[in-house]
C-alpha cells in the first residue's frame, strides 16, 4: 500500500523519443522500416527519488482527433526500470488491447493524441494512474507520411508523389507531383520535381531536376535538365544539357546543346550544337547552330547566326544573323548584327561594327570607325581603322614606334609580275616634291576619324591634353600627301604611293617605300648626265692639250 500511495503522488516527466530510423532508399519505407515509435521515461517517487529496478505496467492509448476521441489503438507494456530508473519501450510493440498499430490512419489529416497510464504494481490487480495525454506532432508521421504513402515500385521503377507515373517502363525514378506521369516504355529516366518529365513516353536516359523540368519531353533521349523550367518544351531533342532556371526552356528538337545559367539558350527551338555559359547567354537563339557563348548575355540577341564564339560579358550581345564571328572580351563585337567572319579580341573591340565583315581588331578598344567596313584591321590599344581593306597598327595619338630587327619584305617575284614597263619617272617627279617638317594635330585628326561613331564611343578615343601637348612637341619629317598627288598628276604619273580617302572620315596617307623607284630613276638620270658631262669634259681636255702642243705651251 505504501508503494501504491507513493505512486499516486509520483511526479512523472515522460518524454517522447520519436526517432524514426531513416531509410537508405524510399523503397524501404513501405517494406522494411518497423512501424514503431520509441518512448522513454524515468520513474520517481513522491520525494522525487529515482526508482530503479521497478516492475510496472504501462498502458498507451492513441485517440483520434482529440484527447478524449475515439480509441484507434491501445496496448500494454510490462516493463522493469533499469539501474537509472528509466524505462524504454516502443509504441506499437506492446500487447495489443484495441486495434492494430499498423492500421492507424496517420495520413487522414486528423490529429492523434497519446494517453499514458501507469500501474505501479505489476504483480497485483491492475490499477492505472493517468499521467496525461499529449498530441503527437509531425515526427511520428514519418512512419507513414503523406509522401511515403504514395511510393510505387515496379520493374525497378520508383515513384514518390501524387499523380505519379505509370510503371510500365523500367529503372526509372520519379519524385514529385506529376513526375514522369505519362511515361510508358521509357527507361533509365530520373525526374525530381513537380511535373518533371511529365510528358515523357518512350524517351530514355533523361534526368530532370526541378519543377516542370523537361516537362514536354516525349521521345528525347540523354537529356539533363537541372532547374525550374529547364528544357521545358523539349520534345524529341537529344543530348541536351541545361543547368539553371529557364535554361533551354523553349528547345523542342534541337540536339547536343549545353546551357549553364538562368535563361541560357532560353528561346532556342531547333538550334543544335550550341554552348551557352552565363545568365541569358544565347538567350534569343532559335535556329542558330554551333554557337559558343561564355558570359552573361553573351550572344544575347543571336537568332539564326551560326558558328559564332563569344567570350565575355555581353560579347556580341546584339548579333542576330551574323555568322563565323569570334569575340573575346567584355562588349567585344557588342553591336554586330549581321556581319560575318569578324574577329575581335579585347575589351569593347570592334564594338562599332554592325554589318561589316572580315574585320579584325585586337587590343583594348581596337575598333573601326563606322558600322559597315569590310576587311579592316586594327591592332593595338585604341587603334582605329577608317577604311575598307586597311590595316592600322597602334593608336593615332603619337609617341609610338613600330619596328623590329629585320626589314619589311614585300612580294617581288618576277614569276608573278606582268605588264612590266620601265616608265617610272625620276627627276621630273622628284624635283616637284617639297620635303617638310611638321607636327600632327591629333585632336583634329581623332575628331575627324570618329565622326561617324556614336558620341558615347567616340569620346573614348579623344586625346587628353597631355597627349595633345606631347604630339605638338613631336617634329616629324615627310611630305604633304595632297602635294605629292598634285605633282604626280602634273606629269601624268599614276603613283601608287598615295592612298586617298575612301570615305568622308578616311584620311590621306603615303607609302614612303613607293618613292624609292623614282629616287632610283632620278639617280640613274643624274648619273647619265654626269657620265655624258664627263665624256664632254674629257674630250675638251684632249682638245685643249692639242692646242697647247701646237702653241708650244706645256
Amino acid at each position: 500500500m505504501l508503494l501504491t500511495a507513493k505512486f499516486n503522488n509520483m511526479k512523472y516527466l515522460p518524454f517522447l523519443c520519436l526517432k524514426i530510423l531513416f531509410f537508405a532508399s524510399v523503397l524501404s519505407v513501405c517494406a522494411q522500416v518497423p512501424q514503431l515509435i520509441n518512448y522513454q521515461a524515468v520513474l520517481r517517487d513522491a520525494a522525487w527519488q529515482p526508482l530503479p529496478n521497478q516492475a510496472v505496467l504501462v498502458r498507451l492509448t492513441i485517440h483520434q482527433s482529440s484527447a478524449t476521441g475515439t480509441i484507434q489503438y491501445q496496448e500494454i507494456h510490462s516493463i522493469t526500470s533499469n539501474a537509472q530508473a528509466s524505462i524504454n519501450l516502443q509504441i506499437g510493440g506492446g500487447a495489443s488491447i484495441t486495434g492494430n498499430f499498423s492500421n492507424i490512419s496517420w495520413a487522414d489529416g486528423q490529429p492523434k493524441f497519446l494517453e499514458i497510464e501507469l500501474d505501479p504494481d505489476d504483480a497485483g490487480p491492475q490499477s492505472y494512474i493517468n499521467l496525461g495525454t499529449q498530441q503527437l506532432v509531425s515526427v511520428p508521421y514519418s512512419v507513414y507520411s503523406d509522401n511515403t504513402k504514395l511510393v510505387k515500385t515496379n520493374n525497378d521503377n520508383l515513384s514518390v508523389g501524387q499523380s505519379n507515373y505509370n510503371l510500365t517502363g523500367f529503372t526509372n525514378t520519379g519524385v514529385g507531383v506529376g513526375a514522369l506521369l505519362n511515361n510508358t516504355t521509357g527507361y533509365y529516366n530520373t525526374a525530381n520535381g513537380s511535373s518533371a518529365l511529365y510528358s515523357n513516353t518512350t524517351g530514355y536516359a533523361n534526368s530532370a531536376f526541378g519543377s516542370v523540368a523537361l516537362n514536354y519531353n516525349t521521345t528525347g533521349n540523354w537529356n539533363t535538365a537541372t532547374g525550374s523550367s529547364a528544357l521545358y518544351y523539349n520534345t524529341t531533342g537529344d543530348n541536351n544539357t541545361a543547368n539553371g532556371s529557364g535554361a533551354l526552356e523553349h528547345n523542342t528538337i534541337g540536339i547536343s546543346n549545353v546551357a549553364n545559367g538562368t535563361n541560357a539558350l532560353y528561346t532556342n527551338t531547333t538550334g543544335s550544337y550550341n554552348t551557352a555559359n552565363g545568365k541569358e547567354a544565347l538567350y534569343s537563339n532559335s535556329t542558330g547552330d554551333a554557337n559558343t557563348a561564355n558570359g552573361d548575355q553573351a550572344l544575347y540577341s543571336n537568332t539564326t547566326g551560326e558558328d559564332n564564339t563569344a567570350n565575355g560579358y555581353t560579347a556580341m550581345a546584339f548579333n542576330t544573323t551574323g555568322g563565323a564571328n569570334t569575340a573575346n572580351g567584355s562588349f567585344a563585337l557588342y553591336n554586330n548584327s549581321s556581319g560575318n567572319q569578324n574577329t575581335a579580341y579585347g575589351y569593347s573591340a570592334l564594338n562599332v561594327n554592325t554589318t561589316g565583315s572580315w574585320n579584325t581588331c585586337i587590343g583594348d578598344r581596337a575598333n573601326v570607325n563606322s558600322s559597315n567596313l569590310n576587311g579592316a584591321s586594327s591592332l593595338g590599344t585604341q587603334a582605329i581603322t577608317n577604311a575598307d581593306n586597311k590595316i592600322v597598327l597602334g593608336a593615332n595619338i603619337g609617341g609610338m614606334t613600330i619596328g623590329g630587327y629585320a626589314n619589311w619584305s614585300n612580294l617581288s617575284d618576277g614569276r608573278f609580275k606582268q605588264n612590266v614597263k620601265s616608265d617610272v619617272p625620276g627627276l621630273s617627279f622628284i624635283e616637284q616634291l617639297r620635303p617638310v617638317t611638321y607636327t600632327v594635330d591629333i585632336d583634329k585628326l581623332q575628331h575627324h576619324i570618329t565622326a561617324q561613331m556614336p558620341d558615347s564611343i567616340a569620346q573614348e578615343y579623344y586625346p587628353t591634353p597631355e597627349q595633345i601637348s606631347a604630339a605638338n612637341a613631336e617634329i616629324r619629317t615627310g611630305f604633304i600627301a595632297q602635294e605629292v598627288e598634285a605633282a604626280a598628276q602634273k606629269i601624268g604619273y599614276s603613283f601608287d604611293g598615295i592612298n586617298p580617302p575612301q570615305n568622308p572620315t578616311d584620311n590621306y596617307s603615303l607609302e614612303y617605300a613607293g618613292f624609292v623607284p623614282s629616287l632610283v630613276k632620278a639617280v640613274q638620270e643624274q648619273q647619265a648626265v654626269i657620265e655624258e658631262q664627263s665624256q664632254t669634259i674629257n674630250a675638251l681636255k684632249l682638245e685643249l692639250q692639242l692646242i697647247k702642243e701646237k702653241l708650244g705651251l706645256k
